[in-house]
């Protein structure tokens, strides 16, 4: 008997003879597609340009067999298929975190405006809570009576009516909820990189570990890059900058975040986002290949050699 030729096509599996006549055919996919290619795994698989000719026969051979339309619907499966097999879990922590960092910005400049307006009622409480989110809490949950007891000088703020500060209130009210809603976010992103990359968060930290895969893209295209480039991510304008008119280029990016940065010597912040990007790099590499959990090893090795 001489050589059988299979053709994998969008529309089928599909067996041939030797003169290139259609055998058999299988389904485009599913466990009857693997079974069909498990049975004829002997058959030479037709591939371009290694059998241009065989292919060309094979084409015209199946043409006939494909219904009106058949081809369109096929393309349509297949690329609804792939679509929605596409989405993985290194792109709900990419939203994730581009959602905590939107929160960030619209909180601020709320906060902003709340302190702006609560300074013509009580600006001492201001001056008193520069952290935004336990300001915001303050104007809820504490009075000016309160506030004031027990000081000697009056305020200098307005005494407004009741309207005014329950207006200023129930504003600061829903900016707890937005505080809320990022912290469930940072929740959600600390468990899902807990479960996909549990390494990268173990040396980086669950949200700046987010943030180098927002900057990367994916968890692959984080694998594929050099350790100088993890070192630098983040600092994407000040590199092109570098480029462009020949000033001194970026030592590091969004890791100056982690706390091994920060703690180094100014002097000595590049050499320790270095040593940090190359463990981070190894991070990553052992989460993509479901290797065995090394992060917190990685990162007592990092913090001892920025020590030296």
């Amino acid at each position: 008997m001489g050589a059988t030729y299979l053709l994998e096509h969008i529309a089928g599996c599909f067996l041939f003879d030797e003169h290139l006549a259609l055998v058999e055919s299988g389904p485009p996919e599913g466990k009857e597609k693997e079974a069909f290619l498990k049975t004829h795994a002997s058959a030479v698989p037709l591939s371009y340009p290694a059998h241009a000719i065989q292919l060309r026969r094979a084409l015209a051979a199946i043409a006939s067999k494909i219904p009106k339309g058949g081809l369109r619907a096929a393309n349509l499966a297949r690329t609804r298929h792939d679509v929605k097999h596409a989405v993985s879990d290194d792109f709900l922590i990419v939203q994730a975190v581009k959602s905590i960092e939107d929160l960030d910005k619209v909180l601020n400049s709320l906060a902003i405006r709340l302190r702006d307006w609560y300074e013509f009622y009580l600006p001492e409480y201001s001056v008193s809570q520069p952290d935004h989110a336990e300001f915001v809490r303050g104007v809820v949950e504490t009075t000016k009576e309160q506030f004031l007891s027990g000081k000697k000088t009056d305020s200098f703020g307005a005494d407004l009516g009741k309207p005014h500060i329950a207006a200023m209130k129930q504003f600061a009210e829903r900016l707890l909820g937005l505080y809320a809603a990022k912290q469930e976010l940072e929740r959600y992103v600390d468990s899902t990189m807990k479960t996909i990359c549990p390494n990268l968060r173990a040396v980086a930290g669950s949200t700046l570990g987010a943030k180098l895969l927002e900057h990367a893209g994916t968890l692959k295209r984080l694998v594929e890059l050099p350790s100088s480039t993890v070192q630098i991510l983040g600092a994407e304008k000040a590199l092109f900058r570098h480029l462009k008119t020949g000033s001194r280029p970026p030592k590091y990016g969004v890791l100056l975040a982690h706390d091994a940065v920060q703690s180094a010597p100014k002097g000595r912040q590049g050499r320790a986002a270095r040593i940090l990007a190359d463990k981070i790099s190894i991070a990553v590499r052992i989460d993509y290949f479901k290797g065995q959990f090394k992060g917190d090893a990685l990162l007592e090795e990092a913090r001892k050699k920025i020590a030296q």
